[in-house]
């Protein structure tokens, strides 16, 4: 009987240790998805929040935490969903990459509830905000726009690193702070404790003792977000005043447009397309998206590719400006108008760097200064006085003017000004016959710079005043322009020359462009020589070239291999020969005129 019941306790004492190890097994494993969980989890919240930034005054600004439970936490209208996966709230640390009291307009300070430090002691520290407009319904975000710097303490090897890191110089918005798993939000780790620790980011005491609340974090890094745009492209609705719920995104709920274009400066999309309901847009040249410098109409971007359609959708949309040469629409990004008019003074400036076409548009005045402009479809530019003096003004980049149909009317300009003003860039009309109405004495075209002037594919200059008036053809830029002789030369010469072949026009002319080629079967073989610049030789001093030449630049072609001859692998890297190069130039003397009927009888 005894020994019944001792087998009874050891079996009991078997099944308790079993089920204890099934029970600890479960919540270790539990514990572990929970982590594995989470990681993923505050990895997708910085990808939202990156995806949150917005540009102000060329610097990314992330948003202010909201508050919860004694702690800033991660912003809900930024988000949505900020819990764990066990419910406790994700602690927020905001930063500035601006360090210091902004300089921003209107902006306020904010007191960041950072958590308490080893003694228990409540961490806080101040930044300055600014509400800026969002896409959605709701009131504005507040975001981050200066604030303290922060030194985070870096340890390799368990020893403190001599040199911190500097949050803003890493551009680091924010660190996201998660609890251990199963903890609560009042065990979040303080934003004090996050160090950089073998090259990771870890909750530790700064001096490399234990946290008050151990925990995980994962920072908000800005870099990248400015220079290469996210591959979003944005459609937004918008008309003179709020429609249905404001948010842009349906016809039914437009948008003002002033916000809309606000939104296109804060946010760095890719591209983005404004349909804009038909009426009057008035202007008064003061408006400038948030931040206060850059003006509301100016579109400029350090990101590659960008882009801006402004569309009018049903009708003609009317920007209207203060009065003339007061106020000018910009473009420095990839863009097109559409059935846009831009009335009352307001220029139409294209800058470097951008591409833009534009459809069924008005214009008062148009300067083309870099970049390339298309006029497509139907358009008119309506000169009114101002600016240039000139209807439209080329100095360096491409004007094209295509389509079916384009007019300018200048009956109100006066010599000596001009249809168009060329001082640089190229001028090419394309397959349509270009409608000027000039005043008397007034030239359709003037360059007082070398610049290049085709008339393709049947393009044609009409120069009217009244009922006179005159074609101007490809004949007419015959007479005037030629092409030089081709320049070669040999493979001695290009290596003698370091790799420049320069080909010259006659004495009186210019040269406004060049083609630049090298013998594929000449030295080099399948690495042959890569063109490095093509110019005016006397663009560059070294050439010691006048304007009457053209140049061109090759590097020599290079190969590479691994050589283990040294014993260890190292890249070896071969230039090879110069071939025969070749350069053309494309000449034109220092003036080309296409005047008016009043001051060229028809030929």
């Amino acid at each position: 009987m005894v020994t019944l019941f001792v087998n009874a306790i050891i079996l009991l004492g078997i099944t308790a240790m079993i089920g204890w190890s099934v029970f600890t097994f479960q919540r270790s494993s539990e514990m572990v998805s929970l982590a594995q969980r989470n990681a993923a989890r505050m990895e997708q919240l910085a990808s939202v929040m990156r995806g949150s930034l917005r540009q102000v005054n060329g610097i990314m600004r992330a948003p202010m935490g909201d508050e919860a439970e004694g702690r800033t936490v991660l912003p809900q209208a930024v988000v949505g969903d900020d819990k764990t996966p066990w419910g406790a709230r994700y602690g927020y640390c905001p930063l500035s990459i601006e360090v210091g009291a902004s300089a921003y307009p209107g902006a306020a300070n904010a007191t960041v509830k950072a958590g308490k430090d080893q003694a228990g002691a409540e961490v806080t520290y101040q930044v300055q905000v600014v509400g800026l407009p969002r896409q959605g319904e709701g009131a504005d975000i507040p975001y981050v726009v200066g604030g303290p710097g922060r030194d985070i303490p870096v340890y390799e090897n368990g020893a403190l690193q001599p040199s911190p890191l500097r949050a803003h110089e890493q551009e680091i918005v924010g660190f996201i702070l998660s609890p251990v798993p199963m903890a609560g939000t009042d065990t979040l780790p303080s934003c004090s404790d996050v160090i950089r620790n073998g090259g990771a980011w870890v909750v530790s005491g700064t001096d490399g003792s234990a946290p008050r609340f151990k925990g995980t974090v994962v920072p908000v890094v800005a870099r990248g977000v400015g220079i290469t745009a996210p591959q979003m492209d944005v459609a937004l609705y918008a008309g003179p005043a709020a429609i249905g719920k404001g948010t842009g995104l349906s016809a039914d709920d437009a948008m003002p447009l002033k916000k809309a274009l606000d939104l296109w400066h804060l946010n760095p999309w890719r591209s983005a397309t404004i349909h804009i309901a038909p009426g009057e847009y008035d202007f008064t040249g003061a408006e400038t998206a948030s931040g206060g410098a850059q003006p509301l109409l100016s579109f400029s971007s350090e990101a590659p590719g960008r882009s801006l359609w402004l569309v009018a959708s049903g009708g003609v949309a009317t920007f209207r400006g203060p009065g003339a040469g007061s106020l000018e629409l910009a473009m420095g990004v990839d863009g097109r108008l559409s059935g846009i008019a831009l009335a009352n003074g307001i220029q139409f400036r294209v800058f470097d760097g951008a591409r833009v076409a534009a459809s069924g548009s008005q214009f008062g005045h148009v300067w083309v200064d870099g970049g390339e402009l298309a006029f497509i479809d139907e358009n008119t530019v309506n000169y009114a006085g101002g600016w240039s003096g000139s209807g439209m003004y080329l100095t360096s980049g491409r004007l094209r003017i295509a389509g079916t149909s384009f007019v300018l009317n200048g009956q109100t300009l006066a010599s000596p000004n001009a249809g168009i003003l060329v001082e640089g860039g190229e001028l090419t009309v394309d397959g349509v016959t270009a409608n000027f109405r000039l005043g008397a004495q007034v030239r359709a075209v003037q360059t007082t710079t070398p610049s290049r002037i085709a008339l393709v594919s049947g393009g044609v200059i009409r120069a009217a005043n009244g009922g006179a008036f005159r074609d101007y053809v490809a004949a007419d830029l015959a007479r005037r322009q030629q092409e030089a002789p081709a320049k070669n030369c040999s493979d001695t010469e290009a290596a003698a020359a370091n790799g420049n072949c320069v080909a010259s026009c006659p004495a009186d002319y210019t040269a406004v462009s060049g083609s630049c080629s090298a013998d594929p079967t000449g030295g080099g073989g399948s690495n042959p020589p890569v063109l490095v610049r093509s110019v005016r030789a006397s663009e560059v001093p070294s050439f010691g070239g006048s304007a009457n030449q053209w140049a061109c630049s090759w590097r020599q072609g290079q190969s590479h291999s691994i050589s283990t001859a040294g014993g260890s692998p190292a890249l070896v890297t071969t230039s090879h020969p110069f071939p025969q190069l070749r350069v053309r130039a494309q000449c034109a003397p220092p003036e080309v005129t296409f005047a008016s009927p009043a001051t060229v009888p028809p030929a």
